[in-house]
């Protein structure tokens, strides 16, 4: 599928004009119809990126004219940031399940992991490193 055909799929699939399309990505309904018969060469970042969010897509579905291949590098690009992440955690695999846990807290609970932490770390028995050895 064209990105034009993909533009105008998803304008009737939400039920929405030219002119409500228009006005969230802050151009013309004119501009918005040009983009349904193809014309989006000079479609500049900040309209894609409002486009894609109001017709509820991937930018890059809009920036790829092949649609598979813009979701292979969406894909992709998840996959590789995913290892960066976990290989940035391997000196203790734990980390990672600490982390997945402390991403679903609210900012109070963050706070109170946090203070947690600082307790666990007054006590020799939890730190890599002991206190008294450390001021020798």
């Amino acid at each position: 599928m064209e990105v034009k055909d993909l533009i105008k799929k998803r304008r009737i699939d939400l039920g929405l004009t030219f002119e409500q399309i228009g006005d969230y990505v802050g151009v013309k309904k004119g501009t918005v119809q040009k983009w349904e018969s193809g014309f989006i060469e000079n479609l500049r970042r900040d309209k894609i990126a409002k486009l894609a969010e109001i017709l509820k897509i991937s930018p890059l579905e809009i920036i790829y004219d092949d649609i598979e291949k813009a979701h292979d590098l969406y894909d992709t690009y998840c996959i590789n940031e995913n290892k960066q992440k976990k290989t940035a955690l391997n000196i203790h695999p734990e980390l990672n399940t600490l982390i997945e846990k402390a991403q679903q807290l609210n900012r109070n609970g963050i706070k109170e992991l946090e203070k947690q932490a600082d307790l666990l770390l007054l006590s020799d028995k939890y730190r890599k490193i002991n206190l008294k050895e450390k001021a020798i």
